[in-house]
């Protein structure tokens, strides 16, 4: 009964020694929703402390692409990881496109990876309504109604000239 109770404690210990380095990323979470150009929340528990001072500069890259064929997108910044809990702000790139991504963070000796998660654009200015452009866009909507109107009249004369 020793030998087991002395073989757990042996094999929690590896399993802890192994996943020292990983962070376990607890946000963004699954169908998280982080808009560019605003910071948003990366949260972990775990540390790097075993990276030395690396760890209080640990890269954090975007990533995109299946999980087993990530493409690098860019760098988004560093985290302190040497804690045993954390929490960074992150700001994604205005010119990142709306897609799925994932962040990885470079903790050695193993990477830690987040959920793929949702980036979206910043909202583009909301449309004029001065009469101006109230009224180019009227044209533009009446023009485009007449264009419409001849292919359809030319469509239906070249249906009758074709029987």
């Amino acid at each position: 009964m020793k030998f087991i109770a002395t073989l757990a404690v042996a094999a929690s210990s590896v399993v802890a020694l192994a996943s020292a380095d990983m962070l376990q990323v607890h946000n963004p979470t699954r169908g998280s929703v982080w808009k560019t150009d605003t910071p948003s929340y990366l949260g972990w528990t775990g540390n790097c402390a075993s990276m030395g001072a690396a760890g209080k500069t640990a890269l954090v890259d975007l990533m995109t692409g299946p999980s087993d064929s990530l493409r690098f997108v860019t760098n988004v910044g560093t985290i302190d990881c040497t804690g045993n809990t954390g929490r960074s702000d992150i700001t994604i790139p205005k010119d990142v496109q709306t897609g799925k991504y994932s962040l990885t963070i470079r903790t050695s000796p193993d990477i830690s990876y987040t959920n793929v998660f949702d980036i979206v654009g910043v909202s583009a200015p909301a449309p004029s309504s001065t009469p101006e452009a109230l009224a180019d866009k009227s044209a533009n909507a009446a023009s485009s109604l007449g264009a419409s109107s001849l292919v359809t009249v030319l469509g239906a004369v070249a249906g009758i000239a074709l029987l």
